[in-house]
């Protein structure tokens, strides 16, 4: 196998390697004949792959997955020889101490399926954006976690307490129980090896999910303490109020603007709405960047206050949103960014 397809191959597992854990079991990788396998505390993954060797061992994780990704593109030659799992590629080559065996638990059967597609794959990216941020200030560990909700319309969300992501999955209820509250890296492992074909089962302690070539299990966690669901709904929306800003402008102040906020994290971007136009600005000692939308959509619109959103989480929206949705603002600094089915509420000042 190339080196370069081995590394894609083991993408999901730079998400479950832990170096530093105290446990061997998280900081192995199971390599076998025709499979490759690591767990963590959130979940667990197996890839079927050919791997040359004929005998399954253990080796450190994240040594292996640094040796793979910095070989020469090349035929990558595995085997096992005096205790050491041995490589060669190309005119690099090298041996891994083994581990002693651990044991690995096998992931479950799964039950009643979900059928993948690119839209649930897209729902745990989006969805999950908001998450992991939920650490600062008191109560915020009660919001930590992705929420996939089954009530009514199915939809997976997200909190970091500035903003809030939410990707609807349609009208039509899945096949799960209301609620599945796992953890960020759960939702990345998923969104990461979750592809069209493949199906996901949902039961009352974990998310499954199985194809012909790749098998994961995430834990669910604590739920939320507070219902967000209410919160979303409080900020429902209609089609026709939704602003489109053009995507390649939106790019060029993201980029700019995550240069600045990269320097500072308190930084702020100001949104001003007013009659026909939409404004943003961002300034950071001598710096400061302006864009201006003009649009139709706001003649006659109430002149707002400007209203001061964060830099960095909205530098994180504007890659995703091609829309925005300011019929809130007179009630609640309150700004909605969107793309279709996703939309991303940030609390301003």
């Amino acid at each position: 196998m190339l080196s370069t397809v081995l590394e894609t191959v083991l993408s999901p597992f730079r998400l479950l390697a832990n170096k530093t854990a105290l446990s061997p079991q998280y900081r192995a990788i199971e390599l076998a004949p025709t499979r490759i396998s690591a767990v963590a505390p959130f979940g667990a993954a197996t890839v079927l792959a050919p791997l040359g060797i004929t005998e399954t061992v253990h080796v450190d994780a994240a040594a292996f997955l640094a040796t793979v990704s910095s070989v020469p593109n090349a035929e990558m030659h595995l085997s096992i020889k005096d205790g050491s799992l041995v490589w060669r590629c190309g005119t690099a080559k090298g041996r891994l101490g083994l581990m002693p065996d651990v044991v690995l638990p096998r992931l479950p059967l799964a039950g009643k399926q979900i059928p993948v597609t690119d839209q649930l794959i897209r729902a745990f990216k989006l969805g999950a954006l908001s998450a992991g941020g939920a650490r600062d200030g008191m109560g915020t560990e009660n919001m930590r976690g992705v929420v996939l909700d089954n009530r009514g319309q199915p939809m997976v969300y997200a909190t970091d307490n500035a903003t809030l992501s939410v990707y609807i999955l349609g009208d039509t209820p899945l096949i799960m129980p209301e609620l599945a509250t796992i953890s960020e890296q759960g939702a990345e492992l998923l969104a990461s090896v979750m592809r069209p074909g493949g199906s996901l089962s949902v039961t009352d302690t974990a998310l499954m999910y199985q194809s012909d070539t790749v098998a994961a299990m995430v834990q669910q966690t604590r739920p939320m303490e507070y219902d967000l669901r209410a919160h979303i709904d409080r900020y429902e929306y209609d089609t026709d109020q939704v602003l489109e800003i053009p995507a390649e402008r939106i790019g060029a102040f993201a980029r700019l603007a995550s240069t600045l906020a990269a320097k500072a994290a308190n930084s702020r971007v100001q949104l001003t709405v007013g009659d026909g136009q939409l404004a943003l600005s961002f300034q950071e000692g001598s710096t400061q960047m302006d864009e201006y939308y003009l649009t139709d959509a706001l003649q006659g619109f109430p002149i707002q206050d400007p209203v001061e959103l964060p830099a960095d989480k909205l530098v994180k929206v504007l890659a995703h949103a091609k829309g925005i949705v300011v019929e809130h603002l007179h009630q609640n600094p309150t700004v909605i960014f969107c793309d279709g089915p996703f939309r991303c509420l940030v609390s301003g000042q």
